[in-house]
């Protein structure tokens, strides 16, 4: 059980009021989340915009860090996710936090594979040695994300969603051959080439969608500023809401993405 944070928007974008100073920011959650958990094995934090791409993560509680605090202070981009993690599969340790990266793609997991030990020899099956050499830990989450860029990079699925369909598939059948009933959840938020998709399936997950940069009541600044003429649209994906606004629950059982464009598009898992 974890807490997931993630944002695209057309422009760079601020998003430490949300992550650090609202209502129920993401460090909140980290301190005590709204099932009254606290969630203190690590925190991460992948960020691009333009051409660069950056991924922090610490082992430790994300509300005693003040790497976290500085990290998210400076973070101005066009994409974010942020992850605070209690550990279920993987121990604390840096080679578990996430977001996992692999090259200027990561991934972050909030969720469970039941009876993983089982399942993971099924899925290292199913990914090349390039792949299952470059899992540097022991989470449910990491094989996932390979099975993720497997499926799209090395299989040729023609789209992100389409990638992240089969990767379920792939799952649904790891998990049949044990049985129907071994728990599977699986929020995640991927983003690659600075595009942020992800699947939804029996955890939390909200979303907002702002058609203008928010005008903060914390800070008392627009947390964007676009200058190129172009419309400003943005769409924040949270496990739990951070601020006032009408959020709306992701669908259980989707897969999303969002386009070029800051549209937030939906479909249903195939494999559910």
């Amino acid at each position: 059980m974890c807490r997931l944070y993630g944002m695209q928007a057309t422009h760079p974008t601020r998003v430490a009021c949300e992550l650090i100073d609202a209502q129920n920011s993401l460090i909140k959650q980290a301190a005590r989340d709204e099932r009254g958990l606290e969630n203190p094995h690590g925190w991460g934090i992948g960020l691009v915009q333009g051409d660069r791409v950056e991924c922090a993560r610490q082992v430790g509680p994300a509300h005693e860090s003040e790497e976290y605090r500085a990290q998210v202070m400076a973070s101005e981009a066009e994409t974010v996710v942020a992850h605070v993690r209690r550990a279920t599969v993987g121990e604390p340790c840096h080679e578990n936090t996430h977001p996992f990266r692999w090259q200027d793609s990561f991934l972050s997991h909030n969720g469970h594979i039941g009876r993983f030990d089982e399942v993971k020899p099924r899925l290292l099956d199913a990914l090349s040695s390039e792949r299952r050499e470059a899992i540097g830990g022991t989470t449910d989450s990491e094989h996932f994300f390979q099975l993720v860029l497997s499926t799209y990079l090395d299989e040729g699925a023609d789209s992100r969603g389409e990638a992240l369909q089969r990767a379920v598939e792939t799952l649904v059948d790891c998990r049949r051959e044990l049985d129907e009933d071994v728990e599977l959840a699986l929020n995640t938020l991927w983003v690659h080439d600075g595009d942020l998709m992800g699947t939804k399936l029996e955890r939390s997950l909200w979303y907002v969608e702002r058609g203008e940069p928010i005008e903060c009541g914390i800070c008392d600044e627009p947390h964007a500023e676009p200058d190129d003429g172009r419309p400003y649209r943005s769409t924040v994906l949270a496990s739990e809401r951070i601020t006032d606004e009408n959020w709306t629950d992701m669908p259980d059982g989707s897969i999303f993405w969002l386009d070029s464009d800051g549209e937030l598009h939906i479909e249903p898992m195939r494999a559910i």
